[in-house]
């Protein structure tokens, strides 16, 4: 698995998949932990109830002893008694089924008080077997009375109630032995139970924290991107770490700084056409200024010019001579309407010129 993860080339990723696994782990093992206890839990109280019930097999075999001394019942009932409560003793230490209850071997710690049963039982076995059901077996091969005195009947009942005492004893004090066992079992579940919610809690603190610390990258650049869709050039974004969205801060502020160069650029250069455009207005001002001069300049001699020329013409009778001062006229005239024309453009630049409007036939 950690060779897995250490090929995903993602960073974010990778801690995504190591939360992941944490929680799968921390899942799956609070499971199991709480599913062990459970089972111990079960157990133990399946051991209860068979070593409760040997009171109950006890007080059973001491009744069969009683009827048996007193001749009410026969040896096969008593031995069946005995077989019952051997067996329920066996089980309750090695485990095995037993009154339909599935029972698993007794733990470790209480063996001693196990063993302190089974010699209560083995006194209890000897004496019934050695003081009452041989000795009446004796009697009865021997055609000698099954019944005893009363005296030997009353002492033998009370070694055996005492006896029947004392195994009841040991099976309750394993009794609860396993009651406190099973408290402390519930105790150590509870903890438990708080560990692993303490635990998921906290987990769920930590994958929260880190999704949080994912996300506020991207909180951050989608802030500084409505910034920047305002106009405002002068924001950036803290980038710390070596993930993906590390780079892409990293990015985002190398693409805001060459938008910021490119746009002091572009200002500086808009400035320079305007200073530029300025100066072309200016001289354009002076070029139209100059025109209009000139053009009033020039206006002014070639009015007398033509005039002295017509003059001058019509008083000259040699033909060849008009015909030289008639290309004066011409020409002056030819001057004279392109001084027209400029002052005209001169007008019709500066929104001065006035239209003559009359009306003419065509034809």
């Amino acid at each position: 698995m950690f060779t897995w993860l250490q090929r995903i080339n993602s960073k974010i990723l990778l801690k995504i998949t190591i939360l992941v696994v944490i929680e799968i782990i921390l899942i799956v093992g609070s499971f199991s932990v709480l599913t062990y206890f459970q089972s111990q839990q079960s157990s133990l109280g399946n051991s209860i109830n068979i070593a409760g019930k040997n009171r109950y097999l006890t007080t059973n075999l001491l009744l069969q002893t009683e009827k048996y001394i007193d001749g009410s019942s026969d040896a096969s009932e008593l031995k069946a008694a005995m077989d019952s409560l051997q067996s329920n003793i066996l089980t309750l230490k090695q485990g095995g089924t037993i009154s339909g209850i599935n029972l698993k071997p007794l733990p470790s710690d209480l063996l001693e008080m196990w063993k302190t049963i089974d010699q209560n039982w083995n006194v209890y076995k000897t004496s019934v077997l050695q003081e009452t059901l041989i000795p009446h077996q004796v009697k009865a091969t021997t055609s000698l009375p099954t019944k005893g005195t009363a005296i030997d009947q009353s002492l033998a009942e009370k070694g055996i109630e005492s006896m029947a005492y004392n195994l009841v004893n040991s099976s309750d004090k394993l009794v609860t032995q396993l009651g406190q066992q099973t408290d402390k079992n519930s105790e150590n579940v509870m903890l438990l139970q708080i560990l692993f919610a303490i635990l998921i809690v906290g987990i769920l603190v930590l994958i929260l924290y880190f999704v949080a610390r994912m996300l506020r990258p991207i909180f951050v650049l989608t802030q500084a991107t409505s910034e920047i869709k305002k106009g405002n050039l002068d924001v950036s974004v803290e980038q710390k770490g070596s993930d993906e969205l590390s780079v892409l801060s990293e990015s985002f502020n190398s693409m805001v700084g060459s938008i910021r160069n490119s746009t002091a650029k572009q200002d500086e250069l808009t400035k320079k056409l305007e200073v530029a455009n300025e100066e072309l207005k200016y001289k354009d001002q002076l070029k139209n200024e100059f025109i209009n001069i000139a053009a009033h300049e020039l206006k002014t001699p070639i009015q007398p010019i033509l005039g002295l020329t017509e003059i001058l013409q019509s008083q000259i009778n040699d033909v060849k001579q008009k015909e030289l001062l008639e290309v004066t006229i011409r020409s002056a005239k030819r001057l004279q309407r392109l001084t027209e024309d400029i002052l005209d453009v001169t007008k019709i630049e500066s929104k001065s010129l006035a239209l003559n409007k009359e009306q003419f036939n065509l034809n």
